[in-house]
């Protein structure tokens, strides 16, 4: 989403996760060493995953191209919890972003990436370890977890810029707006990510594309008042500064969780980069 910042127009990739206690904070980005431009990121497919009272491993099955990236967003409701990634072909997963908050119903996020893989059918496994509640003790599980696999072409350097925020809401209307604030990318053709969780239910914003989540009703699926998630993407294809938003969004049941009050408001949080 194209946004004028200080007199300039710019777009911004962002990561979102939360912080209750204050605004969006920017973390400092690395200039690309090499190129001023190069083949834009592309999305292929997405294959979800979820659990509710989960063991302590979770599994995605997709099938992608030789060379191709696969990337694994997740997140869990448990606090001191720890996440290994792997797949059956033996990539490599690295931790691009992680949100250790334990102040959205302790329900912190991850995401990993693995670059030029073997390829063909691949089983992604996510396994969990953690030793208190809500964790199961025996089992090292999380009470409840939403994940995916997805599959994009071209990410052959990595991360380029980021940025974190986070944020409460007293009062919730359908379709308001929360946002990650700027940051600035260096070259052509990046590809800009968001990854948010709330206690409430949450739709990309206007310019960006759902890839995984973003269903207010989504919580039912993976546990009664565990939060939730929504992983969105946006082109960036020139050096520019983004802002990656969100809207809240109810559902019959009630996807704005429960009702805030000013002394337990509803908390958000966003991580946002841009890869190329």
């Amino acid at each position: 989403m194209k946004r004028t910042v200080g007199g300039a127009v710019s777009l911004l990739l962002c990561v979102l996760f939360s912080n209750c206690n204050g605004g969006p904070s920017q973390t400092t980005p690395r200039t690309p060493a090499n190129p001023t431009s190069t083949t834009s990121p592309a999305f292929v497919q997405a294959v979800p995953a979820s659990c509710s009272q989960c063991s302590n491993g979770l599994s995605v099955a997709i099938t992608v191209k030789a060379g191709d990236a696969i990337v694994v967003p997740l997140w869990f409701n448990a606090l001191n919890v720890e996440v290994q990634v792997s797949d059956s072909n033996h990539d490599l997963f690295y931790l691009w972003a992680s949100v250790p908050t334990a102040d959205l119903n302790n329900s912190p996020a991850s995401l990993f990436v693995a670059q030029g893989v073997v390829g063909g059918p691949t089983t992604v496994n996510l396994t969990f370890g953690c030793s208190q509640a809500p964790c199961d003790p025996q089992s090292g599980a999380p009470a409840s977890v939403f994940a995916g696999a997805l599959e994009y072409q071209n990410i052959t350097h990595g991360l380029d810029a980021s940025i974190i925020a986070s944020g409460s809401l007293t009062q919730q209307t359908q379709g308001q707006v929360i946002e990650s604030g700027a940051f600035v990318t260096h070259i052509s053709n990046e590809l800009a990510f968001g990854m948010g969780m709330a206690n409430f239910g949450m739709q990309a914003g206007s310019g960006w594309t759902a890839r995984l989540g973003c269903n207010p009703s989504q919580s039912a699926t993976v546990g009664s008042g565990a939060g939730y998630f929504c992983f969105e993407e946006e082109a960036a294809p020139q050096a520019d500064s983004f802002n990656a938003t969100f809207a809240t969004d109810f559902n019959s049941g009630g996807g704005l969780g429960g009702p805030p009050t000013s002394g337990s408001p509803n908390g958000y949080g966003i991580a946002a980069f841009s890869v190329y």
